[in-house]
């Protein structure tokens, strides 16, 4: 029961989200918040993944798919933390002068800051649908999970030389090991097709 309520008051937060962007859009940019979603779908989701490469190789991002609300957006904030994090490192390399170190220093600030904006909006303006959409999106990925299955592809390639024998070949096509991956080119898909029908 208090899981159930937990998931609830996540999903009551996701719509509030969702309802003050709609607002906000139609009241001062008057535009329809849900088609302004669906037209940058495509953008959004190569966006999505040039932010995620910053994420470890071997992350199963499960939480960026999970159809828990809170799961979800706590995975996303811990990969703009992982980002600001990157891009923190990269601030403590070496410099030849002093001069150097305070002109890169100066221009970094002028760009780490409307980045944290853009960021900070990107999770209050787009995070919420797409939470919406990965919950539609991720359920094979989500379901995925659940199996032991993996799906080997063998293919035989044909040699044109007599004295040259057939080579066989084979690879695993594995979903679970790129679920955020598949999840993101489902949701490319998804929008696209709803952006057609409306």
């Amino acid at each position: 029961m208090k899981k159930a309520a937990v998931y609830f008051i996540g999903w009551l937060i996701i719509a509030s989200l969702i309802g003050l962007n709609y607002f906000l859009f139609n009241h001062f940019l008057k535009l329809n918040y849900f088609k302004w979603f669906i037209a940058q779908g495509a953008f959004i989701s190569i966006i999505t993944g040039f932010v995620y490469i910053f994420r470890e190789k071997d992350t199963r991002d499960l939480g960026l798919i999970s159809d828990h609300p809170f799961d979800f957006m706590g995975a996303q904030l811990q990969v703009l933390g992982m980002l600001f994090l990157a891009l923190g490192d990269g601030l403590k390399g070496g410099r030849i002068t002093k001069f150097h170190l305070l002109v890169d220093s100066i221009l970094t600030q002028l760009i780490l800051l409307p980045l944290a904006v853009i960021l900070i909006c990107w999770f209050l303006v787009v995070i919420p649908c797409q939470y919406v959409v990965y919950f539609i999106c991720g359920a094979p990925s989500r379901l995925f999970e659940t199996s032991n299955l993996e799906r080997t592809v063998k293919s035989t390639l044909q040699s044109d030389k007599e004295d040259k024998p057939n080579q066989k070949r084979s690879f695993a096509l594995d979903i679970k090991k790129k679920p955020f991956e598949f999840t993101n080119t489902l949701a490319v898909l998804f929008l696209f097709i709803l952006g057609q029908i409306l």
